[in-house]
């Protein structure tokens, strides 16, 4: 509760992925890993189950050690990465998207997999993470995040108005 009335990490805390159109309401995964934190004697581990040139097999886990419940997920996540370019590339294949055009299926270098690696594992911390996270302060959380935010906008409005002044000047929309 602490973290959430920090407007840096009220910022980052909430989390809205689209799902069927529409955004739905999550949390993040900083927010989960300052959670865990914070609820402490928690053990996650991450280890690489079996590894070939194709695929690299993660087991993810989330252990409360004072009720030894455990959440593990494992999951197989292929060496290859799409681009829209194949320059100086190891192609695999290629298809097409959703907006038609192509994109190539590529070998990924070391840092690439580890990105995709990484991001993979942060996600089942997440989802993990929140089976261990009593549900109750989770809420009770977001409520703190999303009143730290009210707050913060009304303390200086003139910040909110250039932060989404900013927002709209990234895609291309003047405040003109």
């Amino acid at each position: 509760l602490r973290d959430c009335q920090r407007p840096a990490f009220a910022e980052v805390a909430p989390y809205a992925p689209p799902r069927g159109g529409k955004k739905i309401e999550a949390h993040s995964i900083r927010f989960v890993e300052a959670a865990l934190r914070s609820y402490g004697n928690v053990d996650v581990q991450t280890p690489t189950l079996y590894e070939d040139e194709d695929k690299v097999i993660v087991r993810c886990s989330v252990t409360d050690l004072e009720t030894n419940a455990t959440y593990a997920t494992d999951h197989t996540i292929r060496k290859v990465i799409e681009r829209r370019e194949a320059k100086d590339r190891d192609v695999l294949g290629e298809r097409v998207n959703s907006e038609g055009k192509r994109i190539f299926l590529v070998r990924p270098t070391d840092d690439e997999l580890m990105q995709k690696i990484g991001s993979i594992v942060s996600r089942a911390i997440r989802t993990n993470g929140l089976r261990i996270l009593p549900g109750d302060v989770v809420e009770e959380c977001k409520t703190k995040i999303y009143e730290t935010l009210r707050n913060r906008d009304a303390k200086d409005p003139d910040a909110a108005r250039k932060q989404i002044a900013d927002a709209f000047a990234g895609v291309g929309v003047m405040p003109s």
